[in-house]
């Protein structure tokens, strides 16, 4: 079922004229958006993309085209075959939403020129692809902020990571062990579903690690994309076992157990993109986005709020500043 309600919605959005839908656009600017692998239904990061997407194609005229693959060979496919076509006179932009993608553009924007075609491609730090345009939200400072928080719950926790390759998802656990352990936390290991992608989409892999990782932590901090509901279902299932934390949304109605959520407003992010692109104006070759860029923030939720609001005020110019001095160590 939601694979056809979302092929009835990626027809609407790419056939459908908000002037007369009777009546053909004739488009000279193109956007392409490829979805990471299996995305699509996570209910947060990836279909907020899509969400800002269908944002700017209201209030703009251009021809887009969305697709959902089920793997990264096939979305290589896809992403090759638009190389390949003549663009004409259409101006083309390419949406890797996400930084999967990273080998696959490299390789193959490196191997030629492509005239009329320009690549955005999210969650990297890499800044020289050719005709390519890159940026990350960093998470370090939001994990922070959460982990210094969920030592008023207790002081062992663990970080249930997607893919052990995925620098991003990485950053944000040390962030979280960092802040977890200046607030007086003693113990915050780091575990991993998978060393792929397909650790964003293996909740019952989650549930089953959430499972084995209770009885020891009494919070359990999930990055994992789509594998996140296996925890959430854990949660709603043994209520009292242990706190979480929502990600890329507000989660909170998910669980009774979640305490917070790290919060990324992707859709805005690609609305502002887009929209640079669409008026002609340059994008950004490579950036990075932490907290203060208002991209990224921490939701408390509400049934934890006066427990916790007085300790995350105290820490929230901390995890700025551990975010900044974490940048300069970067760079």
């Amino acid at each position: 079922m939601r694979i056809a309600i979302f092929t009835l919605l990626i027809m609407a959005l790419v056939s459908c004229s908000k002037e007369d839908e009777a009546e053909p656009i004739v488009a000279m600017q193109q956007v392409i958006v490829l979805f990471s692998p299996g995305g699509v239904g996570d209910m947060a990061y990836n279909d907020q993309i899509l969400r800002g997407v269908q944002r700017v194609r209201k209030d703009k005229d251009f021809r887009l085209l969305i697709s959902s693959p089920s793997s990264v060979d096939e979305a290589e496919k896809i992403f090759v075959d638009w190389l390949k076509k003549d663009a004409g006179e259409t101006k083309s932009l390419f949406v890797l939403a996400g930084n999967e993608y990273e080998q696959m553009a490299v390789k193959h924007l490196s191997s030629g020129n492509y005239t009329g075609k320009e690549v955005l491609l999210f969650e990297t730090r890499t800044k020289d692809i050719p005709q390519a345009y890159t940026f990350s939200i960093t998470m370090y400072g939001a994990c922070y902020l959460v982990g210094g928080v969920a030592t008023i719950f207790t002081d062992r926790a663990a970080v249930l990571c997607a893919n052990s390759n995925d620098h991003t998802v990485n950053e944000g656990g040390v962030g979280f062990v960092k802040g977890f352990t200046e607030s007086g936390g003693a113990q915050a290991p780091l575990f991993y579903l998978s060393d792929t992608w397909q650790g964003y989409a293996m909740p019952e892999a989650a549930y089953k690690k959430t499972a084995e990782l209770a009885p020891q932590y009494r919070y359990i901090f999930p990055i994992a994309g789509g594998s996140n509901m296996g925890v959430y279902r854990y949660a709603r299932e043994y209520p009292y076992g242990f706190y979480t934390s929502g990600m890329d949304i507000d989660q909170s109605q998910l669980s009774t157990q979640i305490t917070s959520s790290v919060v990324k407003h992707i859709d805005r992010l690609i609305v502002d993109y887009l929209t640079q692109w669409l008026l002609g104006e340059p994008l950004p070759k490579n950036r990075v986005y932490g907290m203060q860029s208002g991209y990224i923030e921490v939701v408390l939720s509400s049934l934890c709020r006066e427990a916790c609001q007085s300790k995350f005020d105290e820490l929230r110019s901390t995890a700025i500043k551990r975010e900044e001095e974490h940048e300069k160590e970067y760079n």
